[in-house]
């Protein structure tokens, strides 16, 4: 069993330490100075300079939404052991345990099956450890691409009991069915699929685990074909003479977190509601419950939220954690299922939309002016004592690019009806001119 260091002794490491275990945890590393010391979850607070001395045989997990630069600084130290929390699937960056998915994988695997496992990251050692729990006798790892050799010559030192192999190896062996437990190869993988050789994803099982299916969601499924549809955010450019513009022309409303503070100025109430972060689903969901609105959708992020009694309108949903920036996120094509975070709740409202048919989506209220900001601040139509800090602009973007892929392909018009702001991934149009 490997053993870990985290780096980031804040909310994402707290996450990750409980996915992975704390008997796999040695220690958290920070580097802000002030924390060096301390405890968190049970573990001490180290420096760099204590880990290099101390804890090198452990593999560091970066925990950090901004990776790269730990990378840089751990390559500035000659440090190439770590591996990225943001590779591992969903599940390990949720705000709470469940067993949900390792449950799953165990039903899956068969002890008389031969496996391989195509994927070092860890996430990758846990499935290889579930697998010898189910007493599957032999267990191969294939490395995922650009892993460095003397990277992966360490990892096969410390884990006797697994044979490192690569894909060419294996071909022309006795059947085997590859388990891939990374995201990114899943397509370049697909050349290797034959009569002796078969592909599982285990990397995003959303599909395939019935707890994250809400039957109930399956009523909004194209209820809205052909219809135009109002996303309306709660960026500074929202004005209450728009809302009540798209009160007295009933238009069809989704809306979003912290839109109840502008209910005192406006008759106008969005038909559905959206929170998924589990920040978001504990300040607004019981306040939003009491408000005239049909519909409330909130993500499966708390808990303590879920635990409690709620109203018929109250519908719960699945949100799948991806959190990188290799790539765009995957779009949801089935709400009932499953929606794919993208750093913004916007996202999952465009989701819903698509999955309830819409064939045009008008974003208002989508200022997106923290993009490429030093300040890195997030503001709202109503006066605040101090603005919310933003760490992840790229990756807000990169989802708004994927709901663009996702609308041209489906036959989906996307317009930003935005009065100002900085988001230009989809066509602009005037507000007041759809009116007239």
């Amino acid at each position: 069993m490997l053993r870990y260091v985290i780096w980031g002794a804040g909310t994402r490491g707290k996450r990750i330490f409980w996915h992975i275990g704390e008997e796999r945890i040695e220690a958290f590393i920070d580097a802000d100075e002030s924390k060096i010391g301390k405890r968190y979850c049970g573990k001490g607070i180290i420096s760099l300079k204590e880990y290099k001395e101390k804890f090198n045989s452990c593999y560091i997990i970066i925990s950090c939404i901004n990776e790269e630069e730990v990378i840089d600084l751990l390559k500035a130290h000659h440090i190439d052991q770590y591996f990225l929390m943001t590779d591992c699937p969903g599940e390990f960056q949720e705000p709470y345990c469940r067993d949900l998915l390792k449950n799953y994988v165990l039903r899956y695997i068969d002890k008389d099956k031969q496996y391989v496992v195509y994927g070092c990251t860890p996430y990758s050692m846990m499935v290889c450890e579930w697998m010898k729990q189910k007493g599957v006798l032999k267990v191969n790892i294939i490395p995922q691409k650009n892993m460095k050799k003397s990277f992966i010559t360490k990892l096969s030192e410390q884990l006797p009991e697994y044979k490192f192999c690569s894909l060419n190896l294996l071909q022309g062996e006795d059947e085997k069915e590859i388990l891939v437990t990374v995201e990114e190869d899943w397509d370049t993988l697909q050349e290797y699929k034959g009569s002796r050789m078969s592909l599982t994803n285990i990397y995003d099982c959303s599909d395939k685990i019935e707890e994250y299916y809400n039957p109930k969601i399956e009523f909004f499924k194209n209820l809205h074909t052909g219809k135009r549809c109002f996303i309306v955010a709660t960026g500074p450019s929202l004005r209450m003479e728009d809302l009540d513009c798209l009160a007295r022309n009933h238009e069809i409303c989704i809306s979003m977190n912290s839109i109840g503070k502008a209910f005192t100025n406006t008759e106008w109430r969005p038909d559905y509601y959206v929170a998924e972060e589990y920040r978001g689903v504990c300040e607004w969901g019981d306040l939003m419950e009491g408000q005239n609105i049909p519909y409330l959708f909130f993500g499966d992020t708390s808990d303590e939220f879920w635990r409690r009694n709620h109203m018929d309108n109250c519908l719960k949903y699945h949100l799948v954690f991806e959190t990188t920036k290799k790539r765009c996120p995957k779009f949801s094509n089935n709400f009932a299922r499953k929606s794919y975070a993208g750093h913004t709740v916007t996202y999952a409202a465009i989701q819903l939309a698509a999955y309830m048919g819409f064939a045009e989506i008008y974003l208002l209220g989508v200022d997106f002016t923290y993009c490429g900001s030093s300040q890195k601040t997030y503001a709202h139509f109503y006066k605040e004592e101090k603005l919310i800090s933003v760490g992840a602009d790229k990756h807000v973007l990169l989802a708004y690019k994927a709901a663009k892929k996702y609308a041209d392909e489906n036959n989906i018009l996307i317009y930003n009806a935005t009065r100002g702001g900085k988001l230009e991934v989809f066509q602009r149009v005037n507000f007041d001119d759809l009116f007239t």
